[in-house]
């Protein structure tokens, strides 16, 4: 679950909250055991759902949609963004999602997402401050994708 681990921890984030049900299904290598497709349903308290795919030998493509009740989100590249490339947010509230007019895009310029990690994390230690995304984030994700594993059929 080397790339899904994005998939989880947004789900996680937009939530709020852990998964009381998970249902998934990953296709493995033969010969090696990894994982190359997997799928998986997470379903949140009060009945929220997150679903993905994802594949280490599929087309590099990303993306994230948050659909609700009155509009949709869509995150262009939203885990792994070439440093010198800006990524745009879509969002469209009470209109087609096709419609130019009835969609706002949000621009972020280009950067460097590793560098920035790294000094946040230096800044932290330096400071003996929180690091921005705690440890127990981190064992929660890992919960997750266990779950999945846990309830996949051997493909």
């Amino acid at each position: 679950m080397d790339i899904g681990c994005y998939n989880i921890n947004v789900a996680r984030m937009l939530f709020g909250a852990e998964p009381v049900r998970i249902e998934s299904v990953i296709h493995r290598d033969a010969g090696m055991g990894i994982d190359i497709l997997s799928s998986a349903i997470l379903v949140f308290p009060g009945g929220g759902q997150s679903t993905f795919t994802c594949s280490t030998r599929a087309d590099n493509a990303q993306r994230v949609h948050i659909v609700g009740t009155v509009g949709r989100i869509e995150f262009e590249v939203p885990f792994n963004p070439p440093p010198d490339r800006e990524t745009r947010i879509f969002v469209t509230v009470d209109g087609d999602p096709v419609a130019a007019n009835a969609t706002e895009t949000i621009v972020f310029p280009a950067v460097d997402q590793y560098t920035v990690q790294a000094r946040l994390f230096a800044q932290a230690v330096l400071d003996d401050t929180p690091v921005p995304v705690p440890i127990s984030d981190a064992i929660a994700n890992m919960r997750v994708i266990e779950g999945i594993l846990a309830t996949s059929p051997m493909l």
